[in-house]
């Protein structure tokens, strides 16, 4: 590793006892690290960096034992990053670094430099494991890792059952890994920069059902005699019915506390969600708890699982295993597409873009858009940008519209016969 390599930065991070002045630096062997240096001694300056960030000075008065200023901070960087240089050079050198080192600093990066949600870098893990390491080798080192390679590797992927868009995510995944490579000088250039990207079109069509489809899917669902879990057949069928009229993430319905449902208010508090693949519990989407409303058929089928002898305590799982975990989200995706068939829409499933289980969601906000204010639906569904939400008016049958803006005009004619008004006929100019 050569000495110039070895870089760092300071920041002052917010933590439940204060302020504190954190180091992120790299490491002689190649790792990004972070140390926490001390007590920020600081106050805001009042002017901020080009990209918005707070630059601090020395608050006012001697400084305590302990804490630490701009300065010192600095001083105490400059410490740490030379005794790195210092250091014996790393003993496994760039060009034996493998895939596998370069997924594992690229995750370590993102888990110290960006603070992502343990479900997000799960998330990130498994579409590496996934789209990268299993296809091109996780031993294999990274000098071999060419442009020619990954070409190949795109066009298999976008060969198999998989979308557009996940095949996209899975390549800037890829470029991020060996971008980070690159800038440790563990590879010379990055071999995706310069591939073809995936162009994804916008899916203007919604797959969503109607609200009789709903209850066929969930009647087929809990008397399937092929479901896998003949056990749960009631609950996938509950979780169906409840998915499809309220709008809940799958993650965000696996998560669900009895304490979360308001049965008297009609209202259901979302306010954690669970990855695939696992059980524990991070903020939904958005970041921010919500409402939604609870209408009577979803009130229904909830209400049918409170009757049930255990499990149905506040902080009980609504839909839950036998031991009280959340349901498995691929267990609930395999009994949804069972129930489709057995319904009669099997072919929703054959289409270029098949029927997923997001598309219960899709089912509450194109019916949310006929009933509610757009502003309302963005809120019920948790979105960030109105955008996202206005996708489901194009979705509203709009039959009605030109009688409802003839009689706008109606309305607003002025009447015969007042003063200083002309009525204009077809005639008119």
């Amino acid at each position: 590793m050569k000495a110039k390599n070895i870089v760092g930065h300071v920041v002052v991070n917010e933590r439940g006892s204060g302020r504190a002045y954190v180091a992120n630096y790299m490491t002689a062997s190649g790792k990004s690290t972070r140390k926490v240096l001390g007590q920020a001694w600081v106050k805001d300056s009042g002017r901020r960096t080009p990209r918005g960030a707070v630059i601090w000075r020395a608050a006012h008065g001697p400084c305590p034992e302990g804490y630490v200023t701009p300065k010192s901070a600095q001083a105490l960087l400059n410490e740490l990053l030379a005794q790195e240089r210092s250091r014996p050079q790393a003993s496994v050198i760039n060009h034996d670094r493998t895939l596998q080192d370069a997924v594992d600093a690229w995750l370590q990066h993102r888990t110290h430099e960006r603070r992502l949600k343990p479900s997000t870098l799960a998330s990130y893990k498994n579409d590496a494991e996934r789209y990268m390491l299993k296809p091109l080798g996780a031993k294999t080192p990274l000098r071999r890792v060419t442009q020619e390679r990954l070409e190949k590797l795109q066009s298999e992927l976008l060969m198999r059952d998989l979308s557009p868009r996940t095949v996209q995510k899975a390549m800037v995944l890829l470029h991020g890994v060996l971008e980070l490579a690159k800038r440790r000088g563990w590879i010379p250039v990055n071999p995706c920069a310069n591939l073809e990207r995936v162009k994804v079109k916008r899916r203007r069509d919604l797959l969503v059902l109607d609200p009789d489809q709903v209850f066929a899917v969930a009647t087929a669902a809990a008397t399937s005699q092929t479901a896998v879990d003949k056990d749960r057949r009631e609950l996938y069928a509950a979780l169906i019915v409840f998915s499809a009229f309220s709008g809940l993430r799958i993650g965000e319905a696996r998560a669900l506390r009895w304490e979360d449902i308001d049965f008297a208010g009609s209202r259901i508090q979302v306010r954690r969600s669970l990855a695939a693949g696992t059980q524990q519990e991070t903020a939904p989407k958005s970041g921010l708890a919500r409402m939604v409303p609870l209408i009577p058929h979803a009130a229904k089928a909830l209400d049918d699982l409170s009757r049930r002898p255990l499990l149905v305590g506040a902080t009980d799982r609504v839909f839950p295993t036998e031991t009280g975990d959340a349901l498995p989200e691929g267990a609930a995706r395999i009994a949804l597409y069972d129930a489709l068939a057995g319904a009669g829409l099997g072919h929703f499933r054959e289409r270029q873009i098949p029927f997923r289980w997001h598309d219960l969601r899709h089912t509450f906000g194109t019916l949310a858009a006929e009933a509610f204010a757009i502003r309302d639906v963005m809120a019920y569904m948790g979105h960030e940008d109105i955008s996202t939400t206005l996708i489901y008016l194009h979705h509203v049958p709009q039959n009605d519209a030109a009688d409802r803006l003839g009689a706008l005009i109606d309305r607003k004619r002025a009447p015969l016969g007042v003063a200083g008004t002309e009525r204009i006929g077809h005639d008119g100019v």
